[in-house]
């Protein structure tokens, strides 16, 4: 079979945190071809999840007593950069819905790569009170014969947002 594959429905599984949190997986696969990666092998290309399936899951969560959503993907802030012009929803326009559901009190980003911050992903996470004021950024480095190497996208984008 493809590494590519459809998302499997996630309402039904068991979760294993405690019960005021839970992660919410956003996207999937990777479409970088980084030197010591396998993800793109076993996962596949990127794709978004559905942004009314993953609101739907999140409401589910927060029904059941969640009260922190971990975003979750291999690059969390490029959620629906691939759905192209047809449908300009992005990680901003969720956060925003998500903070809408009542009983949700915190939204926290896991693995955000820096190349794919939007000024009005940036605003939103600055304004929005249900944005956990922490972003886990992976950097593995700022180097560009070392980037080259590991075939990564270069500092440009890391350097403007640490700046």
């Amino acid at each position: 079979g493809a590494a590519t594959v459809p998302f499997r429905p996630e309402n039904d599984r068991f979760q294993l945190t405690a019960a005021h949190t839970a992660y919410l997986r956003v996207a999937e696969g990777c479409d970088h071809a980084c030197s010591f990666c396998a993800i793109p092998g076993f996962r596949g290309a990127f794709r978004s999840k559905p942004f009314d399936t993953a609101l739907a899951e999140a409401r589910l969560l927060v029904e059941r007593g969640v009260r922190e959503i971990n975003l979750i993907a291999e690059d969390t802030n490029q959620f629906g950069s691939d759905w192209g012009e047809e449908d300009p929803r992005r990680l901003s326009h969720f956060l925003r819905e998500l903070s809408a559901l009542p009983g949700l009190r915190w939204i926290r980003l896991l693995y955000c790569y820096p190349s794919y911050f939007s000024d009005d992903l940036v605003a939103e996470i600055a304004t929005n009170p249900k944005v956990v004021k922490y972003i886990d950024i992976p950097l593995q480095h700022l180097a560009a014969p070392t980037l080259q190497r590991m075939r990564r996208p270069g500092a440009k984008a890391t350097i403007s947002l640490l700046e």
